[in-house]
Order: C-alpha cells, then sequence, then structure tokens
C-alpha cells in the first residue's frame, strides 16, 4: 500500500473521536445518542484506497444494527413522561404511518436520527414541529395571529418571538421500535447499499404546545390547528414526498387541566377523587380540588361532619397539593 494509502488508512481509524476522549471513554459507551454521534467504529483495511472506503462504509452499516439495538434497549427503560404536564398547555397523540426521520444529515454516519440526548428514545425537536406549523399557518386568513403565534419577519412591526411554544415531541408509550431502513446505490462502479436509522411505523407521539407570557386567548387553539394539518397533509423529517414522516392524528386531544375538569358531570363530580389522586397530575389535581370547594362546599362539610372517610381522602389530596382546605 502507498503512502497515500497509509495516512488515508491513519484517518480513517481515528476520524470518529480523538485518542483523548477514547482515552476517557475506554472502550464503553452507553448513550445510544452518543454513540451514534460520535463512536461508530470505522476500521481501516489493507487494500487500494479505493475498495478501503468500500469496506469502511460497509463495516459502518454493520454497526448501525448495534445503534438500532442500543436504542430499543436504552430507550424502553424509561417509563414516566419526559415532558410533566404543563398547566394550560394543548395536547395530542399522532401516529406515524410511515417510518420517520428526523436530523437525517445530522452525525457521521450515512443518515442519523434524533434521539433524546439522556433518555434515548427518538424524538422530533420543537424546531422542526414549529417549521411545518408555521409553513401551513401563512396560509390561514389570520395574519395578525399568525405574527403573533409564530413571529414575524418585519423589523419594526413583527419582529417579536412567537407567543406560542413548541415542545419537542416525545413517544407516547413503549410502543416504538429502531430499524434499520435501506437505500440502495444506483452507482455502477459502488453498489453498496445505504442503511440508516429509522423509527418504524406505528409509533404514537405526544405534541405539546406551551403558553408563554405573551399567549392570548386563541393562539394554542390556532398552533395547535395548524401543527395537526401539517403532520397529517405535509408530515415532518425527510423524505416525506417518498411516504415518510406523516401521521394520523388521534381523535382524542388533551384539553388543559381546568378545561377538562369543567367538563366533569356536575352530579357525579365526587366520585371522580380516586381517578384523580391515581392520575399523578398535579396541574389536574388541583383544578378538580378548585371546583370540588367551589361547588361542592356543602356536601364536603357534610362528609366531614359524618367522619366520613371520603372527606379524609379528599383532605389528604389537599395537603399533599399544598393547599389549605377551608369548608
Amino acid at each position: 500500500m502507498n503512502n497515500n494509502s497509509n495516512r488515508s488508512s491513519q484517518n480513517l481509524q481515528t476520524c470518529t473521536v480523538p485518542q483523548e476522549v477514547k482515552d476517557v471513554w475506554g472502550n464503553q459507551c452507553d448513550s445510544a445518542s452518543l454513540y451514534m454521534n460520535k463512536f461508530p467504529y470505522i476500521y481501516p483495511y489493507p487494500v487500494t484506497e479505493k475498495a478501503q472506503k468500500t469496506e469502511v462504509r460497509k463495516k459502518t452499516n454493520y454497526d448501525l444494527e448495534k445503534i438500532c439495538d442500543m436504542i430499543e434497549r436504552a430507550g424502553k427503560e424509561i417509563r414516566n413522561k419526559i415532558i410533566p404536564d404543563i398547566p394550560n398547555a394543548v395536547s395530542f397523540t399522532a401516529v406515524n404511518k410511515g417510518r420517520l426521520l428526523i436530523d437525517h444529515t445530522g452525525g457521521i454516519l450515512n443518515g442519523n436520527l434524533a434521539l433524546h440526548r439522556f433518555f434515548n428514545c427518538p424524538v422530533i425537536p420543537g424546531s422542526a414541529i414549529k417549521g411545518i406549523a408555521r409553513n401551513i399557518g401563512r396560509f390561514e386568513a389570520d395574519k395578525e395571529r399568525f405574527a403573533r403565534v409564530f413571529g414575524g419577519m418585519e423589523k419594526g412591526q413583527h419582529d417579536n418571538a412567537g407567543s406560542v411554544a413548541f415542545l419537542m415531541a416525545v413517544p407516547a408509550n413503549a410502543d416504538w421500535h429502531i430499524v434499520a431502513d435501506v437505500l440502495s446505490s444506483h452507482q455502477s462502479n459502488n453498489p453498496v447499499p445505504v442503511f440508516f436509522p429509522a423509527v418504524e411505523a406505528g409509533a404514537t407521539f405526544r405534541f405539546t404546545v406551551a403558553p408563554t407570557a405573551r399567549t392570548q386567548e386563541g393562539d394554542l387553539k390556532f398552533a395547535a390547528e395548524c401543527l395537526k394539518k401539517a403532520l397529517s397533509e405535509n408530515g415532518v423529517g425527510a423524505k416525506t414526498a417518498a411516504g415518510y414522516g406523516w401521521f394520523e392524528i388521534e381523535e382524542k386531544i388533551e384539553l388543559p387541566p381546568e378545561e377538562e375538569v369543567a367538563t366533569y358531570s356536575f352530579d357525579r363530580l365526587e366520585d371522580r377523587l380516586d381517578e384523580i389522586i391515581l392520575s399523578n397530575n398535579r396541574a389536574k389535581q388541583i383544578a378538580y380540588i378548585n371546583r370540588m370547594l367551589s361547588s361542592k362546599a356543602k356536601l364536603l362539610r357534610r362528609r366531614r361532619d359524618k367522619n366520613d372517610p371520603y372527606f379524609e381522602k379528599f383532605k389528604s389530596l389537599v395537603e399533599k397539593c399544598g393547599l389549605e382546605l377551608l369548608v
């Protein structure tokens, strides 16, 4: 092998991570997101430079199977919600009906995938979500609301930040899978298939738009409707024209806690106490307590005077939420 090939071999062997990092790393990396972006093995081969590049691509593709396994194993260890319930936020869930490619051009592999930095599950960044929603919103009739919700481009007039926060979308449950997808090369002199990670169709993601200090009435609904239309009509991520990244919106929309509690039937409101306790949703629990105190105060006093266990259970919930019970 000539000197040029030697130099190429050395570069390929060390191009993924500096030696100093390897010394600290100790050849062990448990983070799927860090491994995929920094540590895929790239091996040199004592062959011609042209054949060497082909073998390196093959070896990198094989390493993708390990990455997919790491993502599945590490990401599904997280059982709790990554994004906590936010008061007055609007959330809904959607199922991807085509494979999902997010941050496809990032990283050092032929194809990348956006993962949560700490929890290793697939995510859709808030910037991508806002981008597709904005693209739909600019065609809506209410231009003033559009400029306020998404932020304007006209200096001095609409150069403010948007009034709604688009949070990253995360899996709504553990029923998701990472697969190695493939793109066949059409180059006759280098027909090596290119493999890349993708979220398999059928995963349910939770999308959330949250209020800010500048949010006005109707802004959250407008943002959520734009986002739902964008996901179902245009999709999100790479290769949407080939059927990737499009979603089907699930019928049920998660209302803000105050609005959801307001839909509860007055006649049987007290019967929902156990359900509210088990929800572990503090915002919903506070909304329920406030509605009970405002509309069922007499019932609570009667049960208190009778030493009813129901009252003690309600009192415990009030104390858990850091509130004071005055009935």
